[in-house]
């Protein structure tokens, strides 16, 4: 029985060997699998946090509007031009492409919401003469504005499109009168004075954001909203697709983030050219090949001593 078990045990030890490597090759490869995907995670994170962080930037810049127009009963053109070059808005921000201010004028009726003011100048010479154009006769903006209106004036504003997709956004504030805040909905709609818009163009907005971080393997989506194509706020990397439609991205993930008390999708997937780095390719391979290696030159010393064992002298 004993030399039987003698004779079986380097078999065993030899099966046992290919076991371990085989075990050890899957366990590597999952580790290298664990770490990509957790590399891929990390930089998706950090692409959420600086556009977080960047929108939220522009959010201060839109209230400090609202509080100048309304710490006067009349401010001028003059005044109000003067006070966003002085404090350099624009430049500061340079995602804006406009400020608005659209004044509700009571003696044109209910629904007379004026623009009354624009900055930068360029804006006007682009788009004609919009001063004095009445917003409210479009029913979709007036029903976006009268919301607003009626809004809690403690909120930071209206995110919407402006539009059409990818272009980009828009945040709405409803500018009171001098005075109490009004705290229900008809004290906001008796004090209203009008509305501050701020427009800003997403694709530089959003371009600010992703040069931050080199995702030159990766494409990005981001919604306002749910995703889909009328939520679709900006795309970056989706070239690939017009020669690769049947390419399925190696890891997806989508990752949600608060703006303006609303919730916005980024999502993100590896690109055709998304590869593994040159040690997480060679390592599993490695460990497979010399674990196999190792195997046989056990077995085969063992074959090889045992026959010069048998030989006769």
């Amino acid at each position: 029985m004993k030399e039987k078990i003698v004779k079986v045990a380097p078999f065993i030890i030899f099966v046992v060997l290919l076991a371990c490597t085989f075990g050890a090759w899957k366990s590597t490869q999952n580790l290298v699998d664990m770490e990509t995907r957790q590399n891929f995670h990390q930089e998706v994170q950090v692409i959420k946090h600086w556009m977080q962080d960047r929108l939220n930037l522009y959010l201060p810049m839109a209230l400090s509007m609202r509080i100048f127009l309304e710490s006067s009963d009349n401010v001028t053109a003059s005044e109000w031009s003067s006070y966003i070059q002085r404090l350099k808005l624009i430049d500061k921000y340079p995602a804006t492409s406009s400020l608005t201010y659209i004044e509700w004028d009571r003696s044109r009726g209910e629904n007379a919401y004026i623009v009354k003011y624009v900055e930068p100048p360029s804006v006007l010479s682009e788009n004609g003469e919009i001063i004095g154009t009445n917003v409210a006769l479009d029913q979709t903006k007036l029903e976006l504005f009268n919301s607003v209106r009626d809004e809690d004036p403690t909120s930071t504003g209206r995110v919407t499109l402006i539009a059409t997709p990818k272009k980009g956004f828009e945040i709405i504030l409803p500018v009171y009168q001098k005075g109490p805040n009004p705290v229900t909905v008809g004290e906001r709609r008796a004090a209203l004075k009008g509305f501050i818009q701020v427009e800003f163009a997403g694709n530089r907005l959003f371009q600010d954001i992703f040069d931050v971080v080199d995702s030159t393997n990766l494409s990005f989506e981001v919604y306002q909203g749910q995703p889909d194509n009328g939520n679709l706020l900006y795309e970056q990397g989706l070239d690939y697709l017009a020669n690769n439609q049947n390419y399925k991205p190696m890891i997806t993930t989508h990752d949600t983030f608060e703006f303006n008390s609303q919730t916005w999708y980024l999502l993100a997937s590896t690109k055709p050219n998304f590869k593994l780095t040159p040690s997480q390719e060679k390592l599993p391979p490695i460990i497979l090949g010399s674990g196999i290696v190792t195997s046989f030159i056990f077995l085969g010393t063992y074959l090889y001593m045992k026959k010069q064992n048998q030989t006769p002298s």
